[in-house]
């Protein structure tokens, strides 16, 4: 799987380091895209055993203390609509982002495709939501709120 993830990040000229290298436990390549947000860090985590690749990208931002139980509302709301991957939240320090996995078996060309497939909805997810985040963090806006504009465009009360 290391191999099919190196060529998928070359075929992008996404420029990658391995950060961990232990075959028979586990590999880590880290690497990032820029986004109309930002840049966006990303580690592919590819455990050997089981066989699992897991994609995490980062938002450019740490959540402030006093903000963190309201982007949790927010990404558990977030994460109730959302049908692949989850938004997770490191309450010690503020970041936030997007995982998502799957399993694979050794050798197989279709785990390019889900590796495509998973890059894809977690970067587009990050975009989608990032609006939402920020606007709670430097806007004050309620989580529901927060939702509502992402979801609808607008806050449904005013209508």
């Amino acid at each position: 799987m290391k191999t099919l993830t190196t060529e998928y990040l070359e075929e992008f000229d996404l420029e990658y380091e391995i950060t961990n290298d232990h075959e028979d436990n586990i590999t880590i390549l880290a690497t990032e895209v820029f986004l109309e947000c930002g840049k966006i860090p990303i580690r592919i985590i590819i455990e050997h055993e089981p066989e699992r690749l897991c994609l995490f990208t980062y938002c450019p931002l740490s959540i402030p203390r006093g903000k963190r139980v309201d982007i949790a509302e927010f990404i558990t709301m977030v994460n109730f609509e959302i049908m692949s991957g989850a938004f997770k939240l490191d309450f010690n320090d503020g970041e936030i982002g997007f995982q998502s996995s799957f399993f694979y078996e050794q050798g197989r060309i279709e785990d390019k495709e889900k590796l495509s497939t998973i890059m894809y909805l977690s970067l587009f997810n990050l975009e989608t939501y990032l609006p939402g985040v920020l606007s709670i963090v430097y806007g004050d806006q309620t989580a529901s709120k927060a939702i509502s504009r992402i979801q609808y465009g607008t806050d449904p009360k005013l209508n």
